[in-house]
Formats: structure tokens, sequence, C-alpha cells
């Protein structure tokens, strides 16, 4: 299934992680970009760069097990992850804009102070992040790019697969009472098959709120706010009503209404305090983006056999190879496929260890490049 996610709160919490990432990155730091920030992981500082751009709906963390495992192997490399616009701790001006444009203007700008002109680049992208990759790379919007590496992108399964979305995201849980509650979700449901990935990776995706308001994040915050001043326009009429009715009862009815008031006052505090629970609700409203989803997949196959760089395409299996463009440029030899079994579509989550010898095989062959161009 493909993640077509977006914030819809910048403001909102982010679920705190409950398992370190500290060995998967080496920092994380913001960078200024048009009047806001883009949070970047990176790990290592010299060799060729990896770029890496997560899926909608999910954060760098999403990348931050299979990291940490490349770089072991890989010492030679620098690493770099950011949350893009309306995800993860980026936060930035009007971030509803999920437009290809918008998207692949933020891909440059993080580039072009993050990466130097002699830098080698490899870039991997998952899913949406793999489709804004392609998207990037075909504009020229990041430099020197030596390979590209796209999981789980395939047009005209993605394309295929939009009429069922709408489904898929309404028969997911709407809030969680615990993080491990959340993790165990994930995995029971192979949304991540790796449990080790989903606890790092899961509270990227969920922030805490008050059960009572866990409904309501489910649409827009302005519809949040309408409710809101609604209930205020209610409690002054009832206010009012109340002022009248005192001026006319008798002190014995006042009395009797002051210890009704009571009781219900004692089982709405119980209520209330039940609805004031803090739980674990999606940071992202996912309809939100329904309009971009056709606009992220569609021309996505042609552009990436037309990139002059080295070209892999990873998918979990070879079913989701449907796409008649890409079948005849595979069988042409325009890029490499690698299949990777037991894997769900976070490929770089279920299976890391499976895609960091695919992608230290690009590391190797950037390497051997850089060293011919420097002769």
């Amino acid at each position: 299934f493909f993640f077509f996610f977006f914030l819809f709160e910048m403001n909102a919490s982010v679920a705190t992680l409950e398992s370190d990432w500290f060995d998967c990155f080496d920092r994380e730091f913001d960078i200024d970009v048009d009047g806001g920030t883009f949070h970047i992981y990176e790990k290592g500082s010299a060799g060729p760069v990896v770029l890496l751009m997560h899926g909608a709906g999910l954060s760098s963390m999403s990348f931050a097990l299979f990291s940490r495992k490349l770089h072991m192997k890989n010492t030679n490399c620098r690493i770099i992850a950011f949350d893009c616009r309306g995800h993860g701790f980026t936060n930035v001006h009007n971030p509803e804009d999920m437009s290809v444009e918008r998207l692949c203007g933020d891909v440059e700008a993080v580039c072009e102070q993050l990466i130097g002109k002699d830098d080698h680049v490899i870039v991997i992208g998952h899913s949406m992040g793999g489709a804004m990759a392609v998207h990037a790379v075909s504009r020229d919007k990041i430099p020197n790019v030596a390979a590209l590496c796209v999981i789980d992108v395939v047009e005209a399964t993605a394309l295929m697969s939009l009429s069922s979305m709408s489904r898929i995201l309404q028969s997911r849980p709407l809030y969680f009472n615990s993080m491990e509650e959340a993790v165990n979700w994930c995995v029971a449901t192979k949304t991540v098959r790796n449990e080790e990935s989903a606890r790092i990776s899961m509270p990227g995706q969920l922030r805490w709120v008050k059960k009572s308001n866990a409904a309501v994040n489910a649409f827009s915050s302005s519809l949040s706010n309408t409710f809101d001043e609604a209930e205020e326009e209610e409690e002054d009429v009832e206010t009012k009503k109340e002022n009248d009715d005192n001026a006319s009862e008798t002190p014995q009815e006042h009395s009797t209404k002051q210890s009704n008031k009571h009781i219900a006052n004692s089982e709405d505090n119980k209520t209330q305090k039940r609805e004031d629970e803090l739980v674990l609700t999606w940071a992202v409203n996912l309809i939100n983006t329904k309009p971009y989803w056709e606009e992220w997949f569609k021309g996505v196959s042609a552009r990436f056999l037309a990139c002059s760089c080295g070209k892999l395409l990873v998918t979990a299996g070879v079913d989701r190879l449907t796409d008649k463009t890409l079948i005849i440029g595979q069988m042409q030899g325009k890029f490499q496929m690698h299949i990777v079994r037991d894997s769900g579509h976070c490929v770089q989550e279920d299976e890391p260890d499976n895609l960091v010898e695919v992608v230290t095989g690009l590391i190797a062959r950037v390497l051997v490049l850089s060293k011919v161009a420097r002769k």
C-alpha cells in the first residue's frame, strides 16, 4: 500500500520516540528555507552522499535502521535524510501544498545547502519519496547524481491503487492508547514487518491528543475551530436561560435544582476526565493529499527511464511490475531491478539488510567512478 499523508497541524506534538535512533544517525539539525525550517538527519561525514527521501505520511525515521546498517558496512559515505514539508519536525509555510513543483523546489533548496559541487550523489526514495526523487532528478534539482534508486514505486501499480485508498484509510484505528499498542498494530497488520524498525519509525507518524479530539482530528483543523465556536455560542444561550429561570424560582426549588446540578456535574467531571485522557492519533490528515495523488505518480516511469544516471528499481514482488513502459525498459537493459521477497511496501524497514547489500553495490560503483574522474 502507498502512504499518502500530510501534517495538518504544524504545532501538533509529534509522539516521543520510545526506541532511540541516536545510533542510527550521528546528528540532527534544522536548516532555514524560505522562512521555514527543514529537519535534517546525517550519518557519516565523507564520501559519496546518500540522499534519502521518505514516503508520504512517514518521516526520516523510516530510513533510520537502514541508515545505521548501511553505514556499518560503508563507512566511507555520508547519509542525509530530511523530513519533507508537513512531516516529522519540518516546519514550513503552506505545508498543505504537496504539489510536485513545490516538493521539487524543496528538494533543490535542501540540496543547495547540504551538497557540495564536488559531491557524488546517490538518491534513494521510497513510495511518494521515490516519485519525488524521479521528478527532482529528471528536472536537474539535485546536483551530480550518480545513481537513482526508487523503492516500490511503479506508476501503473500506484495509479491503480488510488481507487482503494479511501477504504484503506478508513479501516485504520482512529487512535491508540499507547505506543506499544500502535507498534503491535503496525507489526500485526504487516504495515511494517520488522518490529525493531517499527519501534523507531511509528512514533513519527503519531501525536498525542486528548481522546475527545481524536475524532475531530480525522477532519481539518478548521472544522475543529468551528466546533469550538459553536460550543461557546451554546454556552452563552444556556447561561442566559439559567439566569432567567433563577429569577422566578422559589428557595426550595432553587435548593433542589442546585443539588441535582451537583450530581450532574460530578458525572460530567468523570466523563470529562475520560475525554481528557491522552491518546495517540495519526499526525496527518490523509484525505487532504488526494488532489495530488495522481500528479505524484503520473509520468514517473518515462521520467525514470529518461534519467541519465544509473538507475535501480527495488520492488517488494514481481507482481508490482505491471507498467508496460518499465517492462519494455527493463527488457532493454535501461535499469537494474531488484526484487525483495517476504517484504511489504516499506522495503527499507522490512528488509534493511537486503537493501543495504544492493545499495552497497551502488556506492562501490560511484567510488570507482569518482576515482576515475579525479584522474
